[in-house]
C-alpha cells in the first residue's frame, strides 16, 4: 500500500516529533525487557526459595509485558516506519492487545481471590500446591483471554480506531454500523 492509500498519511510523513517518539520507543522495546525480566528471575531464583501462588501469578504478570513490548510495540513502530499493515495482521495484533489486557486484569483478580483463599480458607498454606495451580490458572487465563477477544473482535461490527490506523482505512464507512460495546466497571475495595 503506497502513501496515497494511507488514510493517515500524516502519520508517517517524517518530521522531528515522530523521529524522537519511534527513538524513544525503540529504546524502550530493548531495554525494558531486561529490567522486566531481571525481576522475573529474582522471582525465580532469588533469596526466598518457596515460590508462592502469588509471586508465580506475578511473574506471569511479567511474562505478559515482555509479550505487549515485543508483540505490540514492535508493530506499532514497524506502522509509524513502513506504513500500513495487512488487515488480517492488523486484526490479530487489536486481539492479542485485547487478550493481554484482559489477561493482565486475570491475573490481579487471581492475586486477590488467592488471598482470599489464603486467608480465610487454607488452614495450612505451606501445604497448598502451587506449582500445579499456578501453571492451571495460567494455561486457563490466557486461553479465555485470547479466545474470548477472538469472538468478541470476530462479531463486533466496528473496530477499534487504532485497527484502522494499523491498515491506512477510512473509518468513515464502518463508523455507520452501530456500535457494539460492554461496560466492564471495576471495584477496588481495600480495607485499612
Amino acid at each position: 500500500m503506497n502513501s496515497s492509500d494511507d488514510f493517515f498519511a500524516g502519520l508517517t510523513s517524517v518530521n522531528p516529533v515522530r523521529t524522537i517518539s519511534l527513538t524513544f520507543s525503540g529504546l524502550v522495546c530493548l531495554v525494558v525487557p531486561a529490567f522486566i525480566f531481571s525481576i522475573i528471575w529474582f522471582e525465580r531464583f532469588g533469596s526466598d526459595k518457596k515460590r508462592t501462588l502469588l509471586n508465580i501469578i506475578a511473574s506471569f504478570g511479567c511474562w505478559t509485558g515482555i509479550e505487549y513490548i515485543y508483540v505490540i510495540q514492535t508493530s506499532e513502530i514497524l506502522r509509524y516506519i513502513h506504513g500500513p499493515l495487512p488487515p488480517s495482521f492488523c486484526f490479530f495484533l487489536r486481539i492479542f492487545r485485547s487478550a493481554l489486557f484482559l489477561e493482565l486484569l486475570l491475573l490481579f483478580d487471581t492475586v486477590t481471590i488467592s488471598k482470599y483463599f489464603y486467608i480465610f480458607w487454607l488452614k495450612n498454606p505451606a501445604g497448598f500446591n502451587d506449582d500445579f495451580w499456578s501453571i492451571f490458572l495460567n494455561v486457563w487465563i490466557k486461553g479465555f483471554s485470547f479466545l474470548s477477544q477472538t469472538v468478541w473482535h470476530y462479531f463486533v461490527t466496528q473496530q477499534p480506531m487504532s485497527f484502522y490506523i494499523c491498515t491506512g482505512q477510512d473509518p468513515t464507512p464502518f463508523l455507520k454500523h452501530p456500535l457494539r460495546f460492554v461496560i466492564v466497571i471495576f471495584l477496588d475495595y481495600i480495607k485499612q
